[in-house]
């Protein structure tokens, strides 16, 4: 039988604003891979502070190694014995791959030479093959979390808790962390992933919440995914209103012919009205060209853009939007709202940049108000954004994008960092996005995300395209 290493009964755990759980129950056994589903971003993002050691802990009973502990007690574990990563780097760029594994470690000898021997060994025991006498800056995202969990292991650590790796890694990505953590056979893993395939496969027990509280841990092969689909999915999204909506027969809107940049090399693309294109990338710099050249940063070094019938050059997002295309960044909810404005005037602003004189229109205010309260909320208008969930902050993104009518709108990683009830309304928006007309690109990083969606297919690896075959090849 398994011994149980972290116990929670009845605790708090709360952030500086007093939301949180009033009771949170968990039970995390030695050497398991716990999945945690929650019913809401801001659920996911407590438990995640939680690990992280950045929220109020009180009350209740903790136990770790079978002790009773104090709340104080426990944040000198989650130092010593815990280790959460995710997509922000925790390596010190200054100093090389090696000598960030052995940090905490001393080994004897020339220390730079001995933790560069210490630590390839450690890589060959883990099945990992690259050189640790590179700098951080040097890895990809994958090898960082490669140079992250090994630098775990040196340390000993008890508990590393994964935070929504399929959001940033390609399913290739995914299965070699995944065959490392297999060789890691001592730790114990917690995953904090939103709702889909990796959670089921990884995971040996499954933890759920929902409006705050903890409704049960199961054993993931005995549990009803379907009947679990719909108990987390509390707030369907509905369809947006049909205001608006373009008519005529689908032409090409943008076409991007053999374009190369710094990154992208020969890339050639077209989207027509009404049409998505799925731009699904294998490594770092296919990501970051695209990026680039979707938000006008990219210098062309040969190629042509043709918007409408016209060649054209991409010079930054707010030029973009006024020749009517949109671009959404990953996690829009935190990176395109004023979260200390009220949501009226976030809206007012955002169109601003298209129409200048809408301040001077109070008729437009006062359409505004109507549309989003009819989308959103009633009332929703005088809101500060600040005090919106996850959902609505979702909702008020694509909304804005509507009340825009862009012809072109360009999603970065539109499922990252989502709850299934966000995940939800970001497949309304973008399906309302092509009954309307818009010709819609999305920039994808595994395979999973793309079967989300429909529309046309483009793969690339190392900034140039190439066919699915090669695509999921090693």
């Amino acid at each position: 039988m398994k011994k149980k290493l972290l116990g929670l009964q009845d605790v708090m755990i709360r952030n500086s604003s007093g939301i949180g759980f009033q009771k949170f129950c968990l039970e995390i056994h030695q050497r398991d891979t716990y999945g945690i589903l929650c019913g809401s971003i801001e659920e996911r993002n407590m438990i995640f502070s939680f690990f992280s050691n950045q929220c109020e802990v009180s009350g209740g009973r903790i136990t770790y190694n079978n002790k009773n502990i104090s709340a104080r007690e426990l944040a000198g574990i989650f130092w010593s014995d815990f280790t959460v990563i995710g997509e922000e780097s925790k390596l010190i760029n200054s100093i090389p791959v090696a000598e960030n594994i052995c940090l905490k470690k001393k080994f004897g000898g020339v220390r730079q030479k001995a933790c560069e021997i210490k630590a390839q060994t450690y890589l060959e025991r883990l099945g990992v093959e690259f050189k640790t006498n590179r700098m951080p800056g040097e890895l990809s995202v994958k090898e960082r979390v490669l140079v992250e969990l090994i630098r775990a292991f040196v340390e000993d650590k008890r508990l590393i808790i994964l935070m929504d790796l399929s959001g940033f890694l390609t399913d290739v990505e995914l299965n070699e962390v995944y065959q490392v953590m297999r060789q890691m056979q001592k730790v114990t893993f917690v995953l904090l992933e939103p709702f889909g395939k990796l959670v089921f496969d990884w995971s040996n027990r499954l933890m759920v919440t929902r409006d705050w509280q903890v409704n049960g841990c199961f054993h993931t092969d005995l549990i009803d995914k379907e009947g679990l689909f719909s108990y987390l999915s509390i707030s369907r999204a509905q369809a947006y209103k049909n205001y608006g909506m373009e008519s005529g027969s689908p032409s090409e809107v943008i076409a991007f012919q053999h374009i190369t940049t710094a990154e992208l090399q020969n890339l050639t693309l077209q989207v027509g009205k009404g049409e998505i294109l799925n731009i699904c990338c294998l490594d770092e710099r296919s990501i970051r060209g695209v990026r680039q050249l979707m938000f006008g940063k990219a210098e062309l070094l040969s190629g042509s853009i043709i918007y409408q019938n016209r060649e054209v050059r991409f010079s930054g997002v707010h030029r973009l939007r006024q020749k009517g295309i949109a671009c959404i960044v990953a996690a829009p909810g935190e990176a395109m709202l004023q979260p200390n404005m009220r949501v009226a005037d976030d809206v007012m602003l955002d169109l601003s940049k298209k129409m200048p004189m809408l301040w001077l229109k109070p008729r437009y205010r006062k359409n505004i108000v109507q549309k989003l309260n009819e989308e959103i909320q009633e009332g929703i208008s005088e809101c500060r954004v600040s005090e919106l969930t996850g959902v609505m902050k979702q909702k008020l993104v694509y909304t804005k994008i509507l009340l825009a009518a862009p012809k072109v709108v360009f999603c970065e990683r539109p499922f990252f960092n989502v709850d299934l009830n966000m995940r939800e309304v970001t497949l309304e928006a973008i399906k309302e996005f092509q009954r309307r007309n818009m010709a819609v690109v999305v920039l994808l990083r595994n395979t999973r995300d793309m079967e989300l969606l429909e529309g046309k297919v483009l793969y690339l690896r190392n900034g140039c395209p190439v066919d699915a075959s090669e695509w999921v090849s090693d």
